[in-house]
């Protein structure tokens, strides 16, 4: 179901147990796509090329944030190695991605470690940050500064990293 707010913005709602379904045959393909429109993104600036497309937009982004939202889902995405590219749509500012890590690292902080996971969360502070100018930033600000606050306290690994 894709559902609406005040600001016009749209965000793809999926059950439970399609969440599940989803992640278990089509989440290594999904993280692949995300991961790669990523890559393709990074080429195009690297030879100064103007993309118009919004990666944010995308289909798989919007179905990789859903499923996420999920706990089962989001078990089976982190098993595939998905926490990568939840991790690359965190860092664009998108709340959901980085509520999603939060729960799926709450158990074993040091998992955002893993491929600089936290950098991401990390970059969302940096002054020319993409949300920057978002109506949400504020949302956004303190989901990273409580994700980082878990990693701090749940690893010494993770505070050593952050700071």
């Amino acid at each position: 179901t894709v559902q609406g707010d005040d600001n016009d913005n749209k965000s793809l709602q999926v059950k439970s147990h399609e969440a599940v379904s989803i992640a278990q045959k089509l989440g290594k393909k999904i993280c692949h796509m995300v991961i790669s429109r990523f890559l393709e993104r990074a080429k195009m600036q690297q030879y100064e090329i103007d993309d118009h497309e919004n990666v944010m937009d995308a289909p798989d982004v919007a179905m990789l944030c859903a499923i996420a939202q999920h706990e089962e889902a989001l078990k089976i995405l982190r098993s595939i190695g998905g926490f990568h590219a939840l991790a690359q749509v965190a860092a664009e500012g998108e709340l959901s991605a980085i509520e999603a890590l939060a729960k799926g690292c709450k158990d074993e902080p040091e998992l955002l470690l893993v491929a600089d996971t936290y950098a991401s969360i990390l970059s969302l502070f940096s002054s020319n940050s993409k949300s920057s100018d978002s109506p949400r930033r504020e949302d956004v600000e303190c989901a990273a500064f409580g994700i980082l606050a878990q990693l701090c306290t749940g690893s010494l690994k993770g505070r050593k990293a952050v700071v």
